[in-house]
């Protein structure tokens, strides 16, 4: 991942945020997290979830923590087991709407690694990953 970073550098903050954007938007898909973030898309109809208000980077993270809790106590449940996969799942989906929430202020270049790391993590396709930023950066 360090060339990634490496990317990021290179950006400039107006080069990150459309780029974090596309990486939230597959990641998100690929984690089958879509549908814990609806609500979110929905509070206003002439803005994305990039654009809006406060209050949807609050409902956001309530919706982060609620999938990391229910990621945690499904490791719980099973003794720190997983072997349905099902705990590795939400963990996915938390972590996908996670880089959701740090791709908001992603011409911050920390919040823009913390996009493309919480994308890796939720997807575990780190090739997908550059090709998508690379592919973005030659645009």
């Amino acid at each position: 991942m360090s060339d990634l970073v490496e990317f990021a550098e290179r950006l400039s903050e107006s080069e990150r945020t459309p780029i974090a954007h596309l990486v939230a938007s597959w990641a998100c898909q690929e984690a089958d997290a879509i549908e814990f973030l609806r609500e979110i898309q929905s509070t206003s109809p002439k803005t994305d979830i990039h654009t809006t208000a406060e209050q949807a980077r609050k409902r956001l993270l309530a919706i982060v923590e609620g999938l990391d809790s229910r990621h945690f106590d499904i490791v719980e449940q099973h003794g720190g087991l997983d072997d349905a996969g099902e705990a590795l799942q939400w963990f996915r989906k938390a972590r996908a709407a996670a880089l959701r929430l740090y791709s908001v202020d992603a011409n911050v270049i920390c919040k823009f690694c913390e996009t493309l790391h919480e994308a890796h993590a939720a997807t575990g396709d780190l090739d997908r990953l550059r090709e998508l930023c690379l592919r973005e950066e030659q645009s």
